[in-house]
């Protein structure tokens, strides 16, 4: 400001005063001289003497020298005293020197001008702007004395916004409250004072300056904004609410909103509500006032005034609401019952909220929505209050799908189940949901009514093989056995067929199981894998335990050794049913000493026990039983038991026993099985009798009382087996028999017609339940014998040996005994067979000779033999005639021994080697020489078949054998090697023809030869 002072200065001379021009000479006449116009006004005289000074002031003007100007027009003002234009100048360039004090004292005291009041003005208020040397207090007020208003005015805003001393607000507050009042400026400095607290933040000395300020004036707008934005912030509201209350003002509804809002906004809730009330009192409320009015009461807990203010909004739902937050529920619900529903989702939520039902009962909307909501609050409203009953006579003609479901619930839970069921089923058959099959089949389950949803499931299934089928048709599944509604189990079946769930399978292999389905069950191809292997395992042992024993040991022992510990006991019964009794017999006692072997299954033990012929253990389990004496099973275990330790007598009592309270068939049947046993045939006989007459279909009884009679009378016998056969045609053990009682009979067609039937069933590939291949071979084998042997009517034989230096023993006698021998025998059977035997005619070709001639001596015999029934015995009457000598009549006789049954001398289909033996004793008498022999010879072999040779084996032997003849006795030993081959075998007979080639050393050990040793070779056919 300085700075401007100073060129506004300079440019202020230099326009009033010229640059002289250069002086060429001192001019001594007085008119060459021009003066500046500062000095116009004075006179010559004045003019003259103050010109140099003025001069020289304004060019260090010029020249920027302002302290020299001072000094130059200071001069020139003594010169020309009171001279306006020079104190001007010199005031100027004061105030551009920037000493204002010096400008203020030199115009003081200056004659009055308008223009020097003007630089006056200014040198006061640039001196109150100076901050190192301010104007005193006084001098200030003196100015503000004798100042127009307007300068007066400008005076107070220098004095009130100077820097010039360091003062703080307080100061300058205090500064302009020493501004006298009444007077002049003292409004205007009360305005500052305004300014400046209320831009300070100072609202107390606004509150203090504007109250001062009303008693000289009337508060402006602006002053009432003020006024009430500094009592809202000193939080003066009471003082803010009277005088807002009591002002009448145009600003008036303006000040109350203002003042509404920062009450709003600091939770002054009584204030806001006495100036809304007065606002809507004076001039009404718009909207945003009436929200402003409801969220005050709001605040305050005048709720139930809220909410008269919200319904005479018109909006009365949310004045319902508002009585509801305010606890008025009775009077809630009496104003929701004029509502309009609308919209229907709130006017929903507070029928809920007051648990309406009445209102809720009575509504109706046309959108599904809504009306969905509607009765989801009924049900649940009364569900809440337990009314099911209301809610099922309400909704109980209802169609739509929100009243049904809550119907079924209410339903379920007064547990009116068949009910809601009928109602499921009756949507099932519209929608086919099968979510509404298995909340209708869960319903019935409910109701007890097992068969109803059962027929639902069968005629519904298979239901898919996602989660909720297969859980439909494991609820299924649970209902078997259906007699009534599926007993054949198709729907199981369908069921089973249509998964591919593993344990699904596997539950509806048990079901089919238990209905009795296993060939379906077999056909399921479970698979025995994963933690449910040793189930599955189980699973077909029960389906197989029936048809194939065998097969379910193999399950059942799988299963047990997975762990499932309830697989033993099967495994013991299929074992015992597959007739295995010592391998379940082991399991039961591996059973009871682990400690789980069941009351019930001691029986089974004493059973396998008996089967097995371990009669002390059958004994010992038994006695576990206890005394059950009015049980038939105990008394008959007891029987066998006795009977397999052999106590006849007792077994005899106690099937006795079981016979006269029972009535028991298998009594008697025992009974008579005893008697055979102890050779009472006739009481046998009649005791099997009794048993047939009781079971007349028990082919066990007939088969055996067939038995039984062989011995008393075969031809009744034979009917008797007869009989057994039409009942069980497939045993070929009865066959069998039949066929040898008809043998005895001496009935041969017969005979070899019930052999043909038993050939038929013994098959090897397919044996027989009590066979194995091995066993069936060998009695198919033996059966075929036997019919070969009846339909055998030529027989030829023929035997041939060389020896070295020795002879057989059956040459000893001779006097000179041959090296060589053949025999030719052809035998041809008479007649049918008889109690007494068979007779043959024989003829027979006898060559031998030395070595020289192999056969030199022959002859030839006829006779007639008889096959006797002892053993094998032949005796016979032959007429010998040499080629050389005298013919004569033999007589003979021989027997067979010990060589039966597995020492028998036949072929052994069931195995690769076998064991030969026989005892053979033989008696001949010559009568024309009464010469006699009597032998007696064992021989032992060991055959192995050969394998590449067809019915061929090789086979060691040792023998012994005596001779007695008049002439002496010979007594020797030896050992052989041979090789034999069988063939002519067809379906129904076994071999027919044998060949045999042996290699035989002899050794004598009591002889009349004088070479005791001998090496033969034998050769042997039969046809």
């Amino acid at each position: 400001m300085k700075v401007c002072s100073l060129v506004l200065c300079s440019v202020l001379v230099c326009s009033l005063t010229p640059i002289p021009e250069p002086v060429q000479a001192r001019q001594s006449s007085e008119e060459s001289t021009e003066y500046p116009r500062v000095l116009d006004g004075l006179g010559e005289l004045a003019r003259h003497r103050a010109y140099p000074y003025v001069e020289r002031a304004q060019r260090a003007v010029a020249e920027g020298e302002l302290e020299v100007a001072i000094e130059h027009w200071r001069a020139a003002l003594e010169r020309a005293q009171g001279h306006v234009p020079i104190i001007r100048a010199l005031a100027e360039a004061l105030l551009a020197a920037d000493r204002p004090a010096a400008a203020d004292e030199l115009l003081e005291s200056a004659p009055e001008d308008d223009g020097l009041q003007a630089l006056k003005q200014q040198a006061r208020l640039e001196w109150l702007a100076d901050g190192e040397d301010p104007p005193s207090v006084e001098r200030w007020l003196a100015w503000l004395a004798s100042a127009s208003t307007s300068d007066a005015r400008a005076l107070i805003d220098g004095y009130a916004f100077s820097d010039g001393e360091d003062l703080d607000l307080e100061g300058k507050l205090t500064r302009l409250s020493r501004v006298p009042c009444p007077g002049n400026g003292c409004i205007h400095a009360i305005e500052r004072r305004v300014v400046m607290a209320e831009s300070a933040g100072e609202w107390a000395h606004v509150i203090d300056a504007l109250q001062q300020l009303k008693a000289y004036r009337s508060w402006a707008s602006e002053d009432r904004v003020r006024a009430v934005s500094a009592w809202i912030a000193q939080g003066e509201w009471r003082e803010m609410e009277q005088w807002l209350l009591e002002e009448q003002s145009a600003q008036y509804p303006e000040l109350i909103r203002m003042a509404i809002q920062n009450a709003i906004g600091q939770s002054e809730w009584e204030v806001a509500r006495r100036l809304l009330e007065a606002l809507e009192v004076n001039y009404g409320l718009r909207a945003d006032e009436a929200s402003q009015l409801e969220q005050v009461y709001a605040e305050l807990g005048e709720l139930e005034r809220a909410a008269e203010l919200i319904r005479t909004r018109g909006e009365c739902l949310r004045a319902v609401a508002q009585l509801i937050e305010a606890g008025l529920a009775e009077k809630a619900h009496e104003w929701l019952g004029d509502c309009k529903p609308r919209p229907a989702e709130v006017w929903l939520d507070l029928a809920v909220e007051l648990e309406a039902v009445d209102l809720l009962i009575d509504q109706r909307f046309d959108q599904s929505g809504p009306e969905g909501r509607r009765i989801e609050a009924v049900a649940v409203l009364l569900q809440r209050r337990g009314e099911d009953e209301e809610l099922i006579r309400l909704f109980h003609d209802s169609q739509h799908p929100v009243a049904r479901e809550y119907l079924l619930a209410a339903l379920e839970r007064q547990e009116h189940y068949e009910q809601a069921a009928e109602i499921v089923r009756n949507r099932y058959q519209s929608t086919g949901s099968r979510k509404d099959l298995e909340r209708a089949s869960y319903f019935y389950l409910l109701a007890d009514e097992r068969k109803k949803a059962a027929r639902l499931l069968v005629e519904s299934a298979p239901f898919g093989d996602d989660e909720l089928g297969r859980q439909l048709s494991r609820r299924l599944l649970t209902l078997y056995p259906l007699p009534e509604v599926d007993p054949g189990a198709a729907a199981a079946v369908r069921v089973v067929a249509n998964t591919s769930d593993p344990d699904l399978r596997i539950d509806g292999a048990n079901t089919l199981h238990s209905t009795g389905r296993c060939a379906d069950v077999r056909d399921l191809d479970l698979v025995p894998s994963g933690p449910r292997a040793g189930k599955v395992h189980q699973l077909l042992g029960f389906c197989l335990q029936q048809e194939a024993p065998g097969l379910a040991v193999h399950h059942f022992g799988q299963a047990d050794r997975l762990g499932i510990a309830r697989a033993r006991g099967p495994l013991a019964v299929s074992l015992f049913e597959s007739g295995r009794p010592e391998e379940a017999l082991d399991v039961l006692e591996r059973l009871e000493s682990d400690g789980r072997l069941a009351p019930e299954q001691y029986r089974l033990k004493v059973e396998a026990a008996l089967e097995a012929g371990r009669y002390s253990t059958a004994a010992e389990a038994h006695a576990q039983l206890g005394d059950q004496k009015d049980d038939r099973q105990w008394w008959s275990m007891r029987a066998r038991i006795a009977q397999g330790l052999g106590q006849f007598k007792q077994a005899l009592q106690w099937w006795t026993i079981v016979e006269e309270r029972w009535h028991s068939a298998e009594a008697t049947f025992q009974i008579g099985v005893l008697h055979h046993e102890m050779g009472d045939f006739e009481a046998a006989a009649n005791a099997l009798g009794r048993a047939v007459e009781r079971d007349p279909d028990n082919a066990k009884y007939l088969s055996e009382h067939a038995y039984a009679l062989e011995r008393l009378d075969s031809r009744q016998s034979v009917a008797v087996f007869e009989q057994a056969l039409r009942h069980e045609p497939w045993r070929f053990e009865l066959h069998e028999q039949l066929g040898y009682v008809h043998a005895r009979l001496k009935q041969g067609e017969p005979a070899r017609a019930a052999f043909r039937q038993a050939i038929d069933r013994l098959r090897p590939e397919l044996p027989p339940p009590d066979l194995d291949p091995q066993e069936t071979r060998k009695r198919s084998y033996l059966v075929r014998r036997s019919h070969e042997v009846l339909g055998r009517r030529w027989r030829v034989e023929f035997s041939a040996w060389a020896a070295t230096d020795s002879v057989p023993g059956e040459f000893f006698l001779a006097e000179d005994p041959p090296r060589n021998y053949a025999n030719l025998i052809v035998d041809r059977q008479l007649g049918a067979d008889s109690g007494l035997g068979s007779i043959h005619a024989r003829a027979r070709l006898i060559g031998q000779g030395g070595s020289d001639d192999p056969f030199s001596d022959r002859a030839v015999t006829l006779g007639m033999t008889w096959h006797l029934p002892l053993g094998k015995t032949v005796v016979g009457v032959d007429w010998l005639e040499p080629e050389n000598g005298t013919g004569e009549i033999l007589v003979h006789a021989a027997s067979e021994w010990l060589s039966d049954g597995k020492y028998r001398r036949d072929w052994r289909p069931e195995t690769p080697s076998w064991q030969e033996r026989r005892f053979y004793v033989e008696g001949a008498w010559w009568a024309r020489s009464d010469a006699y022999l009597v032998s007696a010879r064992f021989d032992h072999a060991w055959h192995f078949a050969v394998d590449d040779w067809r019915a061929t084996s090789w086979y060691p032997y040792l023998l012994a054998e005596s001779r007695l003849v008049r002439s002496g006795h010979d007594v020797r030993v030896g050992a052989g090697i041979g090789l034999r081959k069988w063939s002519g075998e067809s379906r129904y007979d076994a071999h027919k023809r044998v060949h045999s080639l042996r290699l035989e050393f002899q050794h004598a050990v009591e002889t009349n030869i004088a070479d005791r040793n001998g090496v033969f070779l034998r050769l042997e056919s039969a046809w």
